[in-house]
């Protein structure tokens, strides 16, 4: 029987570690902003989504899985859509229950809930995103 193994190449891991405390602390700051001076926590989230998937496409296919290839990107930035779909769900949930239902302070809940998200978007992106033969997290 075939032993499985795990991969989770090191410099990749920081890199994307280092790329997304950049996006996600500039992305908290603007969040924290808009909902003391304009929005409620589920609009100013929702609202500033669309500019981090951007920001994170091209900062991760670049920096953090150094992934060019002309060929895929239409196919790689579809999958990274559906993907961020669901880091989308998975906050607008968090702050739904966690704040608006249990009555949690939305900051703590949302800074949570970055670091939640990262760990499993860093996962899913691995796997469907920006793989490759030699650096998939699961071999089996």
């Amino acid at each position: 029987m075939r032993e499985k193994k795990f991969n989770l190449p090191f410099g990749e891991l920081i890199r994307y570690a280092v790329v997304g405390v950049i996006l996600n602390m500039t992305g908290y700051i603007a969040y924290l902003l808009l909902t003391h001076f304009l929005l409620s926590p589920i609009i100013a989230m929702s609202v500033l989504y669309p500019m981090s998937i951007l920001l994170a496409y091209f900062s991760h296919r670049k920096h953090t899985f150094k992934s060019n290839p002309l060929s895929t990107r239409r196919k790689h930035f579809f999958l990274f859509l559906l993907i961020y779909l669901i880091g989308y769900v998975l906050n607008f949930s968090s702050l739904y229950f966690f704040h608006g239902k249990l009555g949690f302070p939305h900051e703590i809940v949302q800074i949570v809930t970055i670091f939640t998200v990262a760990i499993i978007l860093y996962l899913l992106f691995k796997s469907y995103v920006f793989r490759s033969s030699h650096s998939r997290i699961y071999h089996g």
